[in-house]
Order: C-alpha cells, then structure tokens, then sequence
C-alpha cells in the first residue's frame, strides 16, 4: 500500500472538511478528486474548489500544492 499524503487546510478559510470522489469505469478508476466548499469570508461557495488526478496520491498531493 502506498504512503498517501496528510490532505491540508484550505488555504483560505482554513477549512478541513474535503471530499474525495473516485470515478469508476468498468476497467476501473480512471480520476480522483479532492473537493472543498469553501465558506472563505462567512460567504456561501458557489463551487467547489477541487484538485483532479489519476490516482489518490496525485490528486492529493495537487490539493496540498493549490493556494
């Protein structure tokens, strides 16, 4: 089993609260995603931030890199 990443706050609401989506095709995982509702400001998000990957560990560690 690979050593996945610590996922980090969001940068700007500080936020823990992540989603992580796997879509499936039937020759199996084909994306990952790491979402976050960001409330930055005590405002409603439209959207979520979200960092894709092919795998867990990517999409991860893509999340750990936005700012």
């Amino acid at each position: 089993m690979k050593n996945i990443p610590t996922l980090l706050p969001c940068p700007f609401c500080g936020g823990h609260e992540v989603e992580i989506r796997e879509r499936n095709s039937t020759s199996g995982v084909f994306s990952v995603s790491v979402m976050h509702w960001c409330n930055e400001g005590g405002k409603p998000a439209l959207k979520p931030i979200e960092r894709m990957g092919r795998t867990r560990e990517e999409a991860v560690r893509l999340w750990n890199k936005r700012a």
